[in-house]
């Protein structure tokens, strides 16, 4: 099966990107459940210790790595844009196997750093024997790389899910069986052996159908190609992961396990909540990539739906976090500050993040990594100082104050690309924190005052033209196919009647 440049679709990109973020709503709901089982057995201290070590994974993972995935992506997709089955075997194995070498090799010093008993924010013991075997799996990175360039996102989504089955099977069980914090980590272990196991079948898989041979051929050559686009992008993302993870690490390894998992949950509520408004803008990439005029025009109407979104899922959030923090437990809700702190961040990440599509699709990195740096690098250099004096408050003050400072950088970089963000409508929609407060304050129960609050705002967003019909159907464009469209046509009339009064 060969993919030649003139092949590609927008619609096969944005139909891939939908499968990613299926995947990562699927990965932190299932992730979510986990932790909620988990905690329910065995209290918030085993979700603290656990959460110190995915986050010293997740940053050990990123700095080991160098970038390569990104560059196996680029030089991955331009071997299949090229048919170049040759390029396209040896980019991919030579890309495995430094990342297989990278991750042994700090995995080693992790387990002598165990055996020494030297701890890293915290995390130290048997905990970084867990965080030694855990690195062991950073190789799936280069496997997803391989299934982005190909459009075959469904395998990682698949690979993915399947890993937090097996979590569930494995961990749930051990930690009844009485082993604690150690039982769920255990299962985090076989979760992650069974989606690099997956993941493993489907690069294969991926590999034979555009006609590569399986035979590893590694090439010191195209390996430094890798690495030269790779390192552009590492310390980029090394400061986006750094920027997401140590706040984490600070309150675990400054307030202990019980606080670390107060706000890992915190924290984990926040990401799901705004990955459905953050996926509009991000799907929008490809497509904004592909035009030649009214780029600008087509981002705002995105950028609008996704804000009447995000406004909607943070105002639910900051009206009933107590609420929604209390089914993990009630003594969870003593995070309900940070996790209100969170969401109201969730509004100026959202608008910075359309600019980021934006002058990704011009081409302009520069302006892609000042963006970053702006939102990370005020969140890495608080985090500390933050948690010391207001616990997981602070954690989320410090991550809170990077949503704003990158916010402010992409009005400067808006205003550089000729981008206007229309205050009237920004303003209008944050209307809607008054709606849900107002129906919290009215005695009823939590979820029934959060359904009427929805249904009251998103006729508002409708009636006050802020959402218009046009808007609706240019997103769908872009995510469904025609033939999709006509048949849901039908089904939605009824709910257009109700939005606009027709």
């Amino acid at each position: 099966m060969n993919r030649g440049s003139n092949n590609v679709s927008v619609s096969g990109i944005v139909r891939g990107g939908i499968w990613l973020y299926v995947n990562s709503v699927l990965g932190s709901l299932l992730g979510y459940a986990y932790w909620l089982v988990i905690s329910k057995i065995i209290g918030s201290e085993a979700v603290g210790i656990s959460s110190g070590v995915i986050s010293l994974v997740s940053i050990i993972t990123t700095l080991i790595l160098f970038g390569i995935p990104n560059g196996m992506m680029r030089f991955l997709g331009i071997a299949l844009g090229r048919d170049d089955v040759n390029s396209l075997e040896q980019y991919f194995w030579s890309g495995c196997a430094f990342c297989a070498i990278n991750s042994f090799i700090a995995s080693i010093i992790i387990a002598l750093l165990a055996h020494k008993g030297i701890s890293i924010y915290g995390v130290k013991g048997s905990m970084l024997y867990f965080t030694s075997i855990l690195t062991l799996f950073s190789v799936t990175n280069a496997y997803n790389s391989l299934f982005i360039a190909s459009l075959r996102t469904e395998y990682a989504m698949f690979s993915q899910t399947i890993a937090k089955v097996a979590r569930f099977i494995s961990g749930i069980p051990l930690v009844l069986w009485g082993l604690g914090w150690k039982g769920a980590l255990y299962g985090i272990v076989f979760g992650s052996l069974s989606s690099f196991i997956i993941s493993t079948y489907f690069s294969l898989k991926v590999l034979i159908d555009f006609g590569a041979n399986i035979k590893p051929t590694l090439s010191i050559t195209l390996l430094k190609d890798l690495v030269t686009a790779g390192i552009a992008a590492w310390i980029p993302n090394l400061v986006g992961t750094l920027g997401q993870w140590l706040g984490i690490l600070s309150v675990y390894s400054e307030e202990g396990a019980a606080v670390g998992g107060y706000y890992y949950i915190a924290y984990m509520i926040y990401t799901i909540a705004i990955f459905l408004p953050l996926s509009l803008v991000q799907l929008m990439f490809p497509v904004l990539s592909g035009m030649r005029d009214g780029r600008k025009r087509a981002l705002w109407r995105v950028t609008k739906l996704s804000l009447a979104l995000g406004v909607i899922i943070s105002a639910m959030i900051v009206a009933n976090s107590k609420e929604i923090l209390s089914l993990m437990g009630h003594e969870y809700s003593r995070a309900s500050g940070a996790l209100i702190m969170l969401s109201i961040g969730l509004i100026p990440a959202l608008l910075a993040r359309s600019i980021v599509s934006l002058v990704y699709a011009y081409g302009l990195y520069s302006y892609v990594t000042l963006l970053g740096m702006a939102t990370n690098i005020p969140r890495i250099t608080l985090y500390t100082l933050l948690v010391r004096r207001m616990s997981d408050l602070g954690a989320a003050l410090a991550f809170f104050i990077g949503s704003i400072t990158g916010f402010i950088a992409s009005l400067i970089i808006a205003r550089k690309v000729g981008f206007k963000f229309r205050w009237k409508d920004i303003m209008l929609s944050l209307a809607v924190y008054i709606i849900f407060i107002a129906f919290k304050l009215i005695k009823m129960p939590w979820i029934l005052s959060l359904l009427i609050s929805s249904m009251v705002s998103f006729i508002t967003f409708s009636r006050l033209g802020l959402i218009t019909k046009d808007d609706l159907k240019e997103v769908s464009r872009a995510i469904l196919t025609e033939e999709q469209i006509k048949k849901l046509s039908n089904r939605v009339d009824f709910l257009i009647r109700i939005l606009y009064g027709e």
